[in-house]
């Protein structure tokens, strides 16, 4: 309750100093909220389901092809870049300059989507295939990196 009470007020505050609506705001704040969940998950999901629980044939075939190693060396691979990927995923979760992991993103997904593109061509003409995610999870980044300019924030009011 004194979290939200708190939020109001940095809301109110905004609205009379410099008029901006609360409507935007709160817009602004619930639409981080939901870019910051979705890509925690995207990360944890592909981290834990797609390289650490389980090593999809694909993504195996993708770095043997890549890196020219074998199966065993590449299935180790794959581990470590799982546990970075969960690692991201929790820094979405509990980092709280935000900005950088969207502008991390921004340069990451062209540069994942033209690797997955070049390693395994045929995956191209798959449906969610390596263009089309990473497009949108660009745009996602960009619309995100966006909302997070003048979020409010229950730290900027004094409670005891």
């Amino acid at each position: 309750m004194g979290w939200a009470t708190a939020i109001s007020f940095a809301v109110l505050k905004r609205w009379i100093e410099e008029g901006e609506m609360p409507t935007t705001q709160y817009l602004r704040f619930f639409s981080s909220w939901l870019f910051t969940l979705l890509f925690s998950f995207i990360w944890l999901y592909h981290g834990l389901a797609a390289k650490l629980i389980h090593q999809h044939p694909v993504e195996l075939s993708m770095v043997q092809t890549a890196l020219s190693i074998n199966v065993k060396q590449a299935s180790v691979l794959i581990m470590i870049t799982g546990a970075i990927e969960v690692m991201f995923g929790l820094m979405w979760l509990f980092y709280e300059n935000r900005r950088w992991l969207y502008i991390i993103q921004i340069a990451i997904f062209p540069l994942l989507g033209i690797i997955a593109s070049l390693t395994t061509p045929d995956q191209l003409f798959h449906p969610f295939n390596p263009v089309t995610f990473n497009l949108a999870l660009l745009v996602v980044s960009i619309v995100g990196l966006h909302t997070t300019k003048n979020i409010p924030t229950a730290r900027s009011c004094k409670r005891k």
